[in-house]
Order: C-alpha cells, then structure tokens, then sequence
C-alpha cells in the first residue's frame, strides 16, 4: 500500500517563510486590484495593466497575465502560493521597505532599498534635507506600493507623506515603534 503523497500548505512554513508569504499575498492581492480596475477598458489597457503588474512582481508578461488571471477568478494566497517559488525565488528581490522623517519638516519618505541606510544618506545629499532613518522591515517593492496605497490620504508626492496621524499609527503597525510627531535629533 503506497502512502499518499500530502501536497504542502503554508501552514507548513516556518514562521519566517510564512511571514514571508503572508508580505507576499498582500503585494499581489494589491497588484492584482490594480490590474483587475483596468477590466472593461479593452484590452489595450488590460496588456498594459499586465504587463505593469509583471513588472511589479518581477515576472515576465506571459506568466504575469496567467497570474493575474487566476487572482480574477480565485483566491490570491492559492495563486500565490502556487507562483511562490517564481515570486520568492529571485524573480522578486526582497529587500527592506524604510520609514525615514524630514527632521525640520515632520514629512515621511517612505521607500524600498536593498541598503536603506545608504539610501537615505544619498536623499540627505541629494535633497539638502536632514532625513533620519527611523524603522525597517522585509519585504518587497510590492509592499511598499501596498504601504503608499494605504497612506494616501497623507500622500503629499511620490513616497513623501505629511506628518499626520494615519502614518504614525501605519508605522507602529508594521514595526512596533511608537511615533509622535516630529522626531528629536
């Protein structure tokens, strides 16, 4: 009598890899709302909307559109983690999404870098501004446009938001520091 062969879940990562998938459900859950506004427009923007996406998630056109598709007519975390070794493995870079503050100003910048720490001393330079690194955490390209789509009532441009409560509260969610305004240098 041969043993069935159990098919594993992500119930079966270990708490980082589950972590890891749970970050990476969310970015496509995303992606894929994005994708799926575009529907009934034609298919000109649809493509369109496709291939964004794909690049959003690092994957070529073909296998973005079947992607998408999928999330159209089922569950997001069954298509993902069915796409997770193609998402996870090398197509979509992790790295760390930053929470860094204008001193002077209160503003947020809120972006994806692999060195964060470097990127926010290169926008010091570039900006003439005082920014202060204040939180990371892991995750994709993909959350940090999940993070920007979260904060936009505090939008001001690009990955600049006002000091305002949302952003406070958004960043203690995400990385268990507490923030009150402005920041003392």
């Amino acid at each position: 009598m041969s043993e069935a062969i159990r098919i594993a879940t992500p119930a079966d990562f270990c708490p980082a890899c589950r972590e890891h998938f749970e970050r990476m459900v969310e970015g496509l859950s995303w992606t894929s709302r994005m994708v799926n506004q575009c529907h009934g427009h034609g298919k000109r923007w649809m493509n369109r909307a496709h291939r964004l996406g794909g690049e959003i998630l690092g994957l070529p056109f073909p296998v973005a559109r079947e992607v998408f598709e999928k999330c159209a007519h089922g569950d997001v975390r069954q298509v993902a983690f069915e796409y997770r070794d193609m998402i996870i493995g090398g197509a979509l870079p992790m790295g760390r999404v930053y929470f860094a503050q204008d001193i002077r100003s209160g503003n947020w910048k809120i972006g994806f870098s692999h060195e964060p720490t470097r990127r926010v001393a290169q926008l010091s330079g570039e900006t003439r501004l005082p920014i202060q690194l204040v939180a990371t955490v892991d995750g994709f390209m993909l959350n940090e446009h999940v993070i920007h789509s979260k904060l936009m009532p505090a939008r001001m441009a690009h990955e600049w938001f006002r000091d305002q409560p949302i952003v406070h509260d958004y960043i203690a969610s995400r990385t268990g520091l507490q923030v009150a305004g402005r920041l003392l240098s």
